[in-house]
């Protein structure tokens, strides 16, 4: 992966603002590798990419095409249903190859393996960077991770996009910001590209070597960290996500757990029929699950509050506060929420003999 000092522009076209848009959201809202300098959707062209997240302007732009912009690395920054590459994309991606620029992509079908676009990446000097294709050196689980002497916070979710990443990098932000040496390890695509200590798309690694490959990224970054955020995907209860969310809280050890929900989702997207399960159900799930693993605990409810007013997120906050008995709050709007939630953590792990 490029790093710091490259200028980014991230393709999305007709999805920024929709589920599919979540990769280049990410990347607008936490970026620590990149400028981002675009967002190409014509859909939304003329407004400001951070307008769509949160109504802040960002200083970047959205466009209708990269006709006249200065960037180094065109990111592919949507996850369409079924992630295969849109075929009304591939004159964008050539004309960056034909530029001798890179193209990063978190897609499931591999851009390199395109015949065209390989040749053209290879004439012209342009590269082409998967972050989907798994990695060669697979290993199953030792048990190493138990020899970790640094608190590891795992996020994990009723549901399936969230706000689990964002929930661990505004964690990181905020530790980094009292002076702690924090660390992210990365479990999806967005969060490799927005910049982790370590990071594999963990959707495409074959299911008996999922837990290794996490606790393998936990024990090398505890070498150089102090502490340790990592990224978690899916749900527990989820019939198609969940033996991901279960082989993170296996391969992740971690002490302690923040849960994110989203109080106006009802079933999983895209699975009718199916029911996300309140919070404290979830809790005992996650917990009674931890019990053969780290023993783990549920310590604090992040809320995705979007769609919520200020005074609904309020009177939700509040009584999940006093239903749940621990920190409740929306970590990007809540005045102090993510401070809240982290003075948690320390205080826990201040108890557990943590020196943090």
């Amino acid at each position: 992966m490029p790093r710091s000092g490259k200028r980014a522009a991230i393709l999305c076209r007709g999805l920024y603002g929709e589920i599919g848009g979540k990769t280049a959201r990410g990347l607008v809202l936490h970026s620590m590798d990149y400028e981002i300098v675009a967002v190409v959707d014509e859909t939304l062209a003329g407004r400001d990419a951070g307008e769509i997240i949160d109504g802040r302007t960002r200083g970047i732009p959205i466009v209708a095409d990269l006709e006249g912009i200065d960037y180094d690395i065109l990111i592919i920054g949507a996850a369409p249903v079924g992630g295969a590459f849109p075929e009304e994309w591939r004159e964008d991606v050539r004309r960056a190859l034909l530029a001798g620029r890179t193209v990063i992509s978190g897609l499931h079908t591999f851009l390199s393996d395109d015949p065209e676009l390989r040749e053209i990446a290879e004439k012209h000097g342009g590269k082409i960077i998967d972050l989907r294709k798994p990695p060669e050196n697979l290993r199953m689980m030792d048990m190493s991770v138990r020899d970790v002497y640094v608190p590891v916070v795992l996020t994990m979710g009723t549901s399936p996009a969230i706000g689990k990443r964002i929930t661990a990098v505004e964690l990181v932000k905020a530790a980094r910001r009292r002076g702690i040496n924090a660390g992210f390890v990365a479990t999806g695509q967005t969060g490799i590209m927005i910049g982790a200590d370590a990071g594999v798309v963990i959707d495409r690694i074959p299911g008996d070597f999922i837990s290794g490959m996490v606790e393998e990224m936990v024990v090398r970054v505890a070498e150089k960290r102090d502490m340790i955020f990592v990224e978690g995907q899916g749900a527990i209860s989820h019939p198609a996500y969940c033996g991901v969310a279960l082989s993170l809280l296996a391969g992740a050890w971690p002490d302690f757990v923040v849960l994110v929900h989203d109080p106006k989702k009802r079933e999983f997207h895209g699975f009718p029929g199916t029911r996300v399960n309140p919070p404290e159900v979830e809790i005992d799930l996650i917990e009674r699950l931890a019990a053969n693993f780290s023993g783990a605990k549920v310590v604090a409810l992040s809320v995705s509050g979007r769609g919520m007013t200020m005074e609904e997120l309020e009177r939700y906050t509040a009584e999940m506060e006093r239903k749940l008995r621990m920190p409740v709050a929306d970590v990007l709007r809540t005045p102090r929420g993510v401070d809240r939630v982290l003075d948690e953590i320390l205080r826990r792990a201040r108890e557990k003999g943590y020196r943090v």
